[in-house]
């Protein structure tokens, strides 16, 4: 039983290294990518070069997208480490069920998510790196590392370095760090169990990095007359915050992740079945099946408006919006009713965990402004560790379930691979033969240009190409925006050898297919 663990484990290592090699291979650059490959060649750039107070995302950005060899050594190990740790749930134990399935659902994250976390070189140290951390520092205090304190002495080294280096990526995740170290503290001591170094020593880091952070002069210049290098924004007005929750975080924080919802549902319609419920108070009952409705409803709601169409606000009042932040809270609520009452308290304390740190993680954006999809990558992980707890409780009673699941989990699973592979492997060819060409166009002198659509462009970083050519017949008079625009332009040019910025220029679109009549 051991030994074919160890291979179901070697298994699904396997296909986690093959998807992350085909990510590797199928990146393009795009957007911010063109402007940091010459961020230190050219005094005009200079203020890209550390533009606020991500130092070590700023550094790892720079250094994956001029050179590929560091590219390679530090985004398929990321990937591959931060995907096995939440598709095992955060646990020694690893089922092979539990991680085959995890895998399915990490594949069908948003498109958005996809494309601006995973295959975005921009975005990918500043969001998924210090998800990593985090998730590294959760898995030592889950594992029990407490026990063992005494006598490891790097432990408490390795947490100071982790803390610090967390909190040097992304203003949220800094936030984040800091309260979960906070609250291992607290509830440590609330326990009455022994306090580690190692958890003293991550508080120090967290709070040492986010000092680091906060103290430079570009949030003061935000707060202040505004960002000097891009257009972020505080808005702390009562309406203000109310916009920003209604209209960017709320269509992101919970409903665009349907699967997980309803494997949420079912695992608590398992756990209800089999729980002994003639004991308990009519009450219990009553407020059991309340919330277990909520969780239905809620469940049933998210895949209808992910499989069908959303619902639209009609009036200035948000009516729909405000619906969808009742659903929300009563989701959330019956979430860790039900798990109160149906399962153990150490997986009570970490749903629970996991739900409050989604929170955490998405509510800072209802003050910050633009907010955009990939600022809810660690949202997304954090509701997919929520739904794998619950689901490892179901597989731990149920063992004959964990048998059969596991064959059927791991077709599903290496489908979805498969399917996420063959989206970016056929993007990154439609994109360098778009790339080509536009440089045969304008070596025949057109100035009218083609551009090739891609056929997932939702996956790829290279709509961006697309993007950035159709602005420049568009007449903008905000002079930040035409600075980042020129930006875009001369990187691009540099970089693909393609002039596009001349008199007369004019570009259309054309899918893939009416090229190839």
């Amino acid at each position: 039983m051991k030994e074919r663990k160890i291979t179901d484990h070697i298994i699904f290592g396997f296909v986690l290294i093959a998807l992350f090699l085909g990510c590797f291979a199928s990146i393009v650059l795009g957007g911010d990518d063109w402007v940091w490959m010459y961020a230190y060649d050219y005094d005009w750039l200079e203020s890209m070069r550390m533009p606020n107070g991500r130092y070590l995302s700023n550094t790892l950005t720079y250094l994956m997208v001029r050179y590929l060899p560091i590219r390679l050594v530090i985004y398929v190990p990321v990937l591959f480490l931060m995907a096995w740790m939440l598709c095992s749930g955060l646990r020694r134990e690893r089922k092979p069920a539990l991680m085959w399935t995890g895998l399915m659902l990490f594949c069908l994250m948003p498109a958005f998510e996809w494309n601006e976390n995973i295959m975005w070189i921009s975005a990918f140290p500043v969001y998924s790196i210090p998800l990593l951390f985090v998730l590294i520092y959760l898995w030592i205090w889950f594992s029990g590392s407490d026990r063992k304190c005494q006598s490891s002495k790097l432990l408490p080294i390795g947490t100071l370095l982790l803390g610090i280096a967390g909190t040097l990526c992304v203003e949220h995740m800094t936030i984040y760090s800091c309260s979960l170290a906070i609250f291992v503290l607290i509830y440590t001591a609330a326990n009455k169990q022994k306090i580690c170094a190692y958890q003293i020593t991550y508080l120090i880091g967290t709070l040492f990095g986010a000092v680091l952070m906060f103290t430079n002069h570009n949030y003061y210049s935000v707060y202040g007359d505004g960002d000097v290098v891009g257009v972020r924004s505080f808005e702390f007005g009562i309406s203000d915050v109310f916009f920003q929750m209604y209209h960017n975080v709320l269509p992101r924080f919970a409903k665009q992740f349907p699967l997980i919802h309803c494997l949420i549902a079912a695992a608590f319609f398992v756990l209800l079945c089999r729980t002994d419920r003639s004991e308990w108070k009519p009450e219990r009952k009553r407020y059991v099946k309340l919330t277990f409705f909520c969780e239905l409803m809620y469940a049933f709601y998210a895949m209808f408006v992910n499989c069908n169409t959303d619902l639209e606000n009609l009036t200035p009042l948000f009516r729909v919006a405000a619906m969808e932040a009742a659903l929300v809270f009563l989701h959330i609520v019956s979430i860790i009713y039900l798990a109160w009452v149906l399962v153990p308290r150490t997986r009570f304390l970490r749903v629970t965990l996991y739900i409050v740190s989604a929170f955490i993680t998405s509510a800072v954006f209802c003050v910050v402004n633009p907010v955009t999809g990939r600022c809810f990558f660690s949202d997304f992980c954090f509701w997919l560790l929520c739904s794998l707890e619950l689901l490892d409780y179901v597989l731990e009673l149920y063992p004959q379930i964990e048998t059969h699941a596991k064959k059927i989990m791991c077709v599903f699973g290496c489908a979805a691979a498969c399917f996420m592979t063959y989206i970016n492997v056929i993007n990154k060819v439609v994109f360098n033969t778009s790339i080509a060409f536009l440089k045969e166009q304008r070596a025949n002198k057109l100035t009218n240009l083609s551009v090739i659509e891609l056929p997932y462009s939702d996956y790829s970083p290279g709509k961006t190409l697309v993007e950035t050519l159709q602005k420049l017949n568009i007449q903008d008079t905000d002079e930040k925006a035409i600075m980042i625009r020129q930006w875009y332009v001369s990187c691009l040019e540099e970089y693909y050898g393609i002039e596009v910025d001349y008199e007369g220029f004019d570009c259309h679109t054309v899918s893939y297919y009416m090229y190839n009549l």
